[in-house]
């Protein structure tokens, strides 16, 4: 299994680059946040998930083993695969998915590109007690302020 790359950004496609490490390239789907990483660098590492199929094998990479780790989550819900959790991931943090989830916030999930009501729900429904209080960005589990009313005081 291949679970960390770091390399030479070779080209790029929408949400795909190709990592070049000694000599060999890997096409990587990555997420949003490490795309815009490695196209701003031109190099860097991915946290990798290599998914085996009849059909093919496809490498998806990830900024931080935490994204990894919140990919691997999202995956394991019925109805979920590998291209929607990166979608997922694409749309938002893993901050703000754990929030989603802590605080069954189906709108802000069915903000993510294909994902519908339903799973959504169902994500809510079998997250909610797998996400972590360390995945949530704000101590005991609640949603930080917004930084308007952090200003006024």
């Amino acid at each position: 299994m291949i679970g960390y790359i770091k390399g030479k950004v070779l080209n790029s496609s929408e949400g795909c680059v190709l990592l070049e490490n000694n000599g060999i390239g890997y096409e990587v789907l990555c997420s949003g946040a490490l795309y815009a990483s490695l196209i701003s660098a031109g190099q860097g590492e991915a946290y990798t998930y290599l998914q085996v199929r009849e059909d093919g094998v496809s490498l998806f990479g990830f900024v931080s083993p935490e994204e990894k780790g919140m990919f691997l989550k999202l995956i394991s819900v019925s109805g979920v695969g590998p291209k929607m959790g990166i979608a997922i991931l694409s749309s938002m943090s893993v901050g703000d998915i754990a929030v989603a989830i802590a605080n069954s916030d189906v709108k802000k999930l069915t903000a993510a590109k294909g994902l519908g009501k339903k799973t959504a729900e169902r994500i809510i429904l079998e997250l909610r007690e797998k996400v972590a209080a360390a995945e949530l960005p704000a101590a005991g589990g609640k949603e930080a302020p917004p930084a308007e009313k952090i200003s006024d005081k």
